[in-house]
């Protein structure tokens, strides 16, 4: 089954810093490619096209209120036993983004599970004594950024893989 998320995507300078600690951990535990990100909500099973449009708006509404930019602090650099969440920088979001993340769930009929802001820097299923042994090679947690580059995001093209269909 199809499912989209929507991501927020860091700014220039720390996409950089993220790709740095992607680059150590893809060479010590052979990471695929992926496009760093952080989700703000998904995995919805709705039409793409019906998301999109409430993305679309509800971003539109996050900059008549501002700059449209939401602020994410990287705190620290965690290990976790799913495949998607095996080897992440953990961070401290804004309140416009949880109120974003709140309206999308909303518009999707969905229910909010719980939210865990993070950046993968590797997903698979490394051994976690692999990854604990990998923690003092890698850079600490980037600095806080701001951003207003959002994605839709699918799952399409197989379960384990994500595609950016639409940045906005």
């Amino acid at each position: 089954m199809t499912r989209y998320s929507v991501w927020l995507l860091p700014s220039p300078d720390a996409e950089a810093a993220f790709r740095a600690a992607k680059t150590v951990a893809d060479a010590a535990l052979g990471g695929l490619d992926f496009d760093l990100h952080l989700t703000v909500a998904g995995a919805f099973d709705i039409d793409p096209a019906q998301l999109l449009a409430v993305c679309r708006a509800e971003t539109g509404r996050l900059r008549e209120r501002g700059d449209g930019s939401v602020d994410v602090a990287p705190t620290c650099i965690s290990i976790g036993e799913t495949y998607f969440q095996s080897l992440f920088v953990r961070a401290e979001v804004s309140d416009n983004l949880r109120a974003l993340r709140a309206a999308l769930y909303a518009a999707a009929g969905d229910t909010d599970p719980g939210f865990e802001p993070h950046i993968s820097l590797y997903y698979g299923t490394a051994p976690r004594h692999q990854k604990i042994a990998l923690l003092p090679d890698l850079p600490s947690a980037p600095a806080p950024f701001r951003s207003d580059r959002f994605a839709l995001a699918s799952n399409a093209r197989a379960p384990t893989a994500w595609d950016i269909i639409e940045y906005f």
